[in-house]
């Protein structure tokens, strides 16, 4: 198998159809449906060109946008829910301990992170030293991504590539995270 098959047959979250009720709209795609607590769910969505991350409260039966907004699918950093804007999220992956949701969004080849903290979305670079040079390490084509258990390692793959990202350096707001080639199938 390729490295991004493997990666996608072990990362913690799982795709889902729409047959999953909470609007009527024939025109939703899931992509990612993931479990915060015992009554809340996470899950990205396309909807008629919208692309948002909603929030689903089993016991009251509730969904609403977490972040996105309507008629936008710009690449936007900021508020989260005033500022922020996706294209086609392919992925999402929630650090429960430091409350961080890792977004893939796939149209702009970029991993985002919202920090609840603040209720801002940033997006995220990386890089790597090379015989003692730092060298930027440029994101074509994220495929998926997962949290180590501990929730210090971002594990991601890109172009049959898997990287690990020391995703510390976020609570102090350095978004360029040092990151290790994993393995590499070029």
């Amino acid at each position: 198998k390729e490295i991004d098959e493997v990666f996608n047959d072990n990362i913690s979250s799982f795709d889902i159809d729409t047959t999953i009720p909470f609007i009527f709209d024939q025109n939703i795609l899931y992509s990612s449906f993931i479990q915060i607590d015992n009554t809340t769910f996470l899950s990205s969505i396309y909807n008629n060109g919208d692309n948002f991350v909603l929030r689903h409260i089993i016991d009251n039966l509730s969904t609403t946008i977490e972040t996105g907004l309507i008629g936008d699918t710009s690449y936007t950093d900021g508020d989260i829910n005033t500022e922020a804007s996706y294209g086609i999220i392919s992925e999402i992956a929630y650090d429960n301990i430091n409350n961080l949701l890792f977004i893939i969004d796939t149209t702009h080849k970029k991993i985002r992170i919202i920090k609840y903290s603040v209720n801002q979305v940033y997006s995220l670079a990386f890089s790597t030293i090379i015989s003692d040079t730092i060298t930027e390490i440029t994101i074509n084509n994220p495929i998926s991504l997962t949290l180590s258990t501990d929730k210090n390692t971002l594990y991601f793959s890109d172009n049959n590539k898997l990287y690990a990202a020391d995703v510390t350096s976020i609570l102090t707001d350095n978004f360029n995270l040092e990151t290790t080639i994993i393995n590499d199938n070029d």
